[in-house]
């Protein structure tokens, strides 16, 4: 069994991570996917503050394309989102 307190980690080598999303591409990919599962209707994950992209950004914008529904993994991103 490991105990949480024992462990340590050397941040030293992590480093900065910065990451560009591309919005027109995000909206394509989404049409693409609605559009092979249709007459289904696409649900968006956004858990995780959407995978690190920014939860309520991303949110805004999948809605913005018509998504119906929007998932998260947990309650609190969900009352965020409201």
């Amino acid at each position: 069994m490991i105990n949480a307190s024992t462990i340590s980690i050397n941040t030293d080598i992590l480093r900065p991570t910065q990451v560009e999303i591309d919005l027109d591409r995000l909206a394509a990919n989404y049409r693409a996917i609605q559009a092979h599962a249709a007459p289904a209707a696409v649900m968006p994950i956004l858990k995780a503050n959407a995978y690190g992209h920014g939860l309520v950004e991303v949110a805004r914008h999948m809605q913005s394309l018509g998504a119906p529904y929007l998932g998260v993994a947990f309650l609190e991103e969900g009352i965020l989102l409201r």
